[in-house]
């Protein structure tokens, strides 16, 4: 690599790195739907604007803690388990309505239960770099990074987190596997009407089924009781102030008939409520078609990696052609650790921004680091997710990465 090329990454490491350490300094801390939130968009859009970028701010309104939600929903479950003891029909209309809640809502489509939360104002920034004048774009490629930071809890100690990644399927899909347990559990409540001979054994298995609920709700409720937010330097400024960088990189080599789109999400942390919001706002207007997107959440204390499937209830995969081009710049740098082992994880807990987009049947990819000792980033949603303990080399190359991904997928794939 050149002597400029090396002057151009630390010009732009130390401008990433200043921004972070800039918008925890004003922001401290950043829940979904908080004014914190807003004021590192404001601090993004800035950089847009002096890169000449059209700007666009679009509302929505969302709930605030995902921890809340989780522990309601598995506490109707828990509910159900009790009640089913008495009145078998309405602890199986609870275990239904529990699980079909958040099976709705896990794949985007409806919010049931959610509902009964307070919604809060939030917002997406846009940054857009059109293609020129009276060109139809032949490409949108879309870049997604997020604003707010999550709560800290239990949950996310380095142990749990730890034990929970490298644990054996179904156990490393904890919440999946309490939802399926939610619908699994309607059958045997409504068997207490035929099994009365067998009614210990019934209640012994309804109680076994219920223990991952149960565990779920002590974990969500410790994290929402807690209420301790973290600064999220990692998660997910870094993916956030990649937007302005990759704007100015790219920018020169953007042919005419291609937008570039550089979105700063909202409420990601709550469920991916800014996401969500956008890709129906959007749905009328961006074509699947000729959209790609390629989301960053977490782009440095770790190696990078690419998302290889997410989703809480059911796999959602990243587009084929795109990792193709992923592994064609992976093994272009055999000699190149950051590089050559970017490989696919799976995130088997939540997900990213990504998955709101695929499920109105989007295409594109996810990128995050991960520590492969715990199998999740370093210090993820904990205090100490702080500018100090950013990793600098792995942000430098995870947006170097990224940014050979967008050259080739708006020269078609080509090499550059």
């Amino acid at each position: 690599m050149n002597r400029t090329r090396e002057n151009d990454r630390g010009s732009d490491r130390n401008r990433m790195l200043e921004l972070i350490a800039g918008i925890v300094a004003r922001a401290p801390r950043r829940p979904p739907a908080s004014e914190g939130e807003l004021v590192a968009q404001q601090m993004i859009e800035d950089e847009f604007k002096r890169l000449g970028l059209q700007t666009s701010w679009h509302g929505f309104s969302f709930h605030r803690s995902i921890f809340a939600d989780l522990a309601l929903h598995c506490g109707i479950a828990i509910a159900g388990t009790v009640v089913a003891m008495f009145l078998p029909w309405l602890g199986a209309t609870l275990h239904a309505l529990a699980a079909f809640s958040y099976t709705m809502q896990s794949t985007r489509r409806h919010a049931v239960i959610r509902r009964l939360y307070r919604r809060r104002g939030s917002q997406n920034l846009l940054g857009v770099m059109p293609a020129s004048d009276g060109i139809k774009p032949r490409l949108r490629l879309v870049f997604l990074g997020h604003a707010d930071a999550s709560y800290y809890g239990l949950v996310f100690s380095k142990q749990v987190v730890k034990n929970t990644m490298h644990a054996p399927w179904p156990f490393n899909r904890t919440v999946a596997l309490a939802v399926w347990m939610m619908a699994a559990l309607v059958p045997v409540d409504l068997l207490r009407y035929v099994l009365d001979q067998h009614l210990a054994v019934v209640t012994i298995v309804q109680w076994a089924m219920t223990l991952p609920a149960a565990f779920g709700f002590l974990l969500n409720m410790d994290v929402f009781l807690r209420n301790v937010q973290v600064p999220g330097a990692n998660d997910n400024l870094t993916g956030s102030v990649a937007l302005p960088v990759l704007a100015e990189r790219l920018r020169h080599a953007k042919p005419d008939d291609v937008e570039l789109v550089f979105a700063m999400t909202g409420c990601e942390e709550a469920g991916l409520g800014g996401a969500i919001n956008m890709a129906r706002q959007f749905r009328d207007k961006w074509d699947p078609e000729n959209t790609l997107f390629v989301c960053m959440d977490g782009m440095s204390n770790g190696q990078l990696r690419y998302v290889g499937a997410e989703g809480e209830m059911f796999w959602l995969r990243p587009d084929p052609s795109l990792v193709r081009i992923v592994r064609d710049i992976a093994a272009s740098r055999p000699d190149y650790g950051p590089w050559r082992d970017v490989s696919p994880f799976d995130i088997t807990i939540g997900g990213t921004d990504m998955a709101a987009f695929q499920a109105l049947g989007y295409r594109g990819i996810s990128f995050v680091c991960i520590d492969p000792e715990t199998g999740g980033p370093r210090f993820y949603h904990t205090p100490d997710d702080t500018p100090a303990n950013l990793d600098n080399d792995a942000l430098n190359d995870s947006v170097d990465f990224v940014e050979q991904l967008a050259l080739k997928i708006i020269n078609g794939g080509s090499s550059t």
